[in-house]
């Protein structure tokens, strides 16, 4: 035979598959379910898909822009309009994916700042290009004209397929009109036809006719030839030998249908499936889909980050794996009713992850059906909600903490009053030379005691509302040293400091953080029964990276308590921070809270990391300063003691002979204050309110008994108190020096008394050598 012409190797060009569990034109109803809107546009503006979003964002269902009522363009913002159809033509042109932010208009004609990310796709069909889906518009066929003269063919002419006949070495020799139509070759040109065929296709078709001539069976193959006008198309041919009355091979007969349309539009819809597929995948929603029963047939790449579930292993019931224990049982119940019924399947539940992390999520199904309207399977969604979750939950701790603020606030002014004149007089009465040993005991525990209330009041007004800190720039070295130290005096727990040179200073009030750091270390402690090891750790560094704290840049440092403890339960983490809440029996749930309430005025976090068996590790974030530390060490120590202990005591030879006017609407804080004065020699007046305090001062300006120091109660419940005090004052004496002193922070003049005109501030109860030591720093 003259069909020789071979060439081994051929390679036909190959085609794009889908993953195995997405079948052709099924991804339109999963389209509909994502959030947001999915359309198909052509180039020209006109949509042949829109997804039922679109009701929801521009109050338009999808029918009005199918019927040309409305431009899907038409809603976008005119300063917008042109970069977005800049992205799409480019994504068009190059067949790439695109991404690009615009405004568009919604109902009410409300704006909505969108973003969109689509693919783009050029084809023969359709040679300007389309986004994100396909269009199946076909030209029409040629229809073949009728050939006369052709013998027994003739009667094949109108017969819309192309009909040959061959002699054994190849030779066409009888064909019908639409054969020649198309090749374009007649009678003595047809020895020309395998010239025709495509140079990547000839070898195969060469093959099946050998192959039909040598084992006398008939051959079906696709190919490609070219038609008269010069352009390849894909047939389909049919063929078989033809035998003489002797049983011995004549010649060959077939017969060939033109495929090119129907191929192209199954590449097209292929494509569009595989566009449509790129979609999914790039969906910021975990997609799945399933058969009635549950079991999985496909998942996107997002649902696979969201469970750490390779879609490998979620076929069949594998997915099931992620759902945490306690939501299984609703889980069920809820999949059973939408599996009877039909409805939206809609449930908020937990995902469990390998390393024990949790996630909370949405998931969402609609029913697939078949042509009965029998439910054989669904396509859902699954939506993180961990971030809104952990930001309801902090607003819900927020309010929290806002609600016994405002109860806090009045309950610890009341008591500061009370405790106040309290400590002054336990302090005034143990400077008694003649008392026995059996009261100076009693007198020192009911000073315990008191400085104990003292400390629980401090941490009820963190919760104070509005709240300031008192703050200054300082270096953390030596307050963190001072205050493991104190934390761990008499336990059997170590501690160490591990803190890089060169460590920024922050802005921070010294006895606030110290609270923080002597609670975290307590804490860690109290883990640790038998001994163990407390690590505080401090860093600069330039972002807030933690896995329960949202992330931020900017120069912070970075402070972490760690211990080789118990650890705590994933029940029991979740609530560390909440008010009331503890562990422990003798425990009354304000540490943390008040930790918490502090680092947060500090305009920094805190978070914890912590497994049973294995440790707790608090973080603790600050905002680096660059001012200029105001204080040393030493100072540090001294105010970090403050809570608990009582500083070195002052004789009265090192005070001035000062006057001191004591304005307080609380007759025992006036009397209580006015002894301790007197004790270290200074001379004292009262006043029950600023008015009084204002005359008061008048009286004696100018004389020889002329006030020095005026100690001034922020509130005066009905009447004038500190702000007005002194801005009065200052009216009538621009020199005149004043420590404003407060038994609760709700106010930011504490915070910021030297904006208001104080040179210094108190806050209740106080010990007396705190008290005499800020006098004596004011009137140097």
């Amino acid at each position: 035979m003259p069909l020789n012409t071979r060439s081994h190797g051929v390679q036909h060009p190959e085609r794009m598959e889908l993953p195995p569990g997405m079948e052709p034109r099924e991804l339109d109803p999963l389209l509909d379910q994502l959030p947001g809107v999915a359309f198909r546009m052509q180039a020209d503006g006109s949509l042949d898909f829109i997804s039922s979003g679109v009701e929801e964002l521009l109050g338009h269902p999808p029918s009005d822009f199918y019927e040309g009522r409305f431009a899907f363009n038409a809603f976008i913002g005119e300063a917008d309009l042109p970069k977005v159809q800049s992205a799409r033509d480019g994504a068009r042109a190059q067949g790439e994916t695109y991404a690009v932010s615009y405004t568009i208009f919604g109902a009410g004609n409300q704006p909505i700042r969108i973003s969109e990310r689509g693919v783009g796709a050029r084809d023969a069909a359709n040679p300007d290009g389309m986004i994100q889906a396909y269009l199946t518009e076909t030209e029409a066929l040629t229809a073949a004209s009728p050939s006369k003269g052709r013998g027994c063919m003739a009667c094949l002419d109108d017969i819309p397929a192309y009909i040959w006949r061959a002699t054994p070495d190849g030779q066409y020799h009888q064909f019908n009109a639409a054969w020649e139509q198309f090749t374009g070759l007649s009678g003595d040109r047809s020895p020309l036809w395998l010239d025709q065929v495509h140079p990547e296709d000839r070898d195969d078709l060469v093959s099946q006719h050998e192959r039909c001539f040598h084992d006398h069976r008939a051959y079906e193959t696709t190919y490609r030839m070219r038609d008269r006008a010069g352009v390849y198309r894909w047939l389909r041919e049919i063929g078989s030998v033809l035998h003489d009355e002797n049983g011995a091979i004549s010649g060959f007969q077939g017969h060939a249908t033109d495929l090119t349309e129907w191929k192209e539009a199954k590449e097209q819809l292929h494509a569009s499936e595989v566009r449509s597929l790129t979609l999914s995948e790039m969906s910021p929603v975990g997609i799945f889909r399933t058969d009635r029963e549950g079991n999985c047939l496909y998942t996107n790449q997002r649902w696979s980050e969201l469970t750490q579930i390779p879609s490998q292993d979620a076929k069949g019931k594998g997915w099931t794996r992620c759902i945490h224990p306690d939501d299984r049982e609703a889980f069920v119940e809820e999949w059973s009713r939408f599996a009877k019924t039909g409805a939206t399947f809609n449930l908020q539940y937990r995902l469990t992850h390998p390393n024990g992390s949790i996630l909370c999520v949405l998931g969402q199904a609609r029913p697939e059906r078949d042509g009965d309207g029998e439910i054989v399977g669904c396509v859902g969604t699954l939506t993180d909600l961990t971030e809104r979750h952990r930001m309801e939950q902090e607003q819900l701790k927020l309010s929290k903490l806002e609600s016994l603020g405002i109860l806090a606030g009045g309950i610890a002014h009341d008591f500061n009053n009370q405790l106040t004149p309290i400590i002054l007089n336990l302090s005034f009465a143990l400077e008694n030379d003649n008392l026995d040993l059996e009261t100076v005991e009693r007198l020192t525990e009911a000073q315990q005691a008191a400085n104990e209330a003292c400390h629980l009041t401090r941490q009820l007004l963190t919760f104070a509302k509005g709240g300031e800190p008192l703050t200054q720039t300082v270096e953390l070295p030596g307050l963190l040293r001072h205050s493991m130290n104190f934390a761990l005096r008499g336990t059997a727990v170590s501690g160490e400091l591990a803190i890089d040179e060169g460590l920024w200073p922050v802005n921070v009030d010294r006895g606030q953080l110290s609270q923080v750091i002597q609670n975290l270390v307590i804490n860690a402690s109290q883990a640790m029964p038998g001994g163990g090891m407390v690590t505080i750790a401090a860093e600069n560094t330039y972002a807030l990276r933690h896995p329960s704290l949202p992330k931020k840049d900017g120069q912070f440092v970075h402070l972490t308590v760690t211990d080789t403890g118990v650890g705590m339960a994933p029940e029991n983490l979740e609530h560390i921070f909440d008010p009331y809440f503890s562990t422990k029996p003798e425990g009354h749930g304000l540490g943390l809270a008040s930790s918490l309430s502090i680092i947060r005025k500090h305009h920094g976090e805190i978070g914890v990391v912590s497994e049973p068996g294995k440790g707790t590790t608090f973080s603790i974030f600050l905002p680096a300063s660059d001012g200029y530390v105001e204080s040393s060490e030493e100072d540090s120590l001294m105010e970090t003691q403050a809570y608990a202990t009582i500083a070195p005591e002052v004789s009265p030879a090192q005070a001035r002979a000062r006057r001191v006017l004591i304005m307080d609407d609380e007759l025992l804080i006036r009397t209580s204050t006015s002894l301790l004065l007197k004790k270290f020699g200074y001379e004292t007046y009262t006043a029950a309110n600023g008015r009084e305090a204002i005359d008061t001062y008048k009286r004696l300006m100018g004389t020889e008994e002329a006030i020095d120091m005026v100690l001034m109660d922020l509130t005066i419940p009905g009447g004038m108190g500190g702000k007005d005090a002194i801005a009065a004052l200052k009216n009538l004496d621009p020199k005149a020096k004043a420590i404003v002193i407060s038994g609760y922070s709700h106010d930011s003049v504490i915070a910021h008394h030297v904006d208001h005109g104080f040179c210094g501030a108190l806050q209740k109860p106080f010990q007396p050598q705190q008290l005499v030591r800020t006098l004596e720093q004011h009137l140097r």
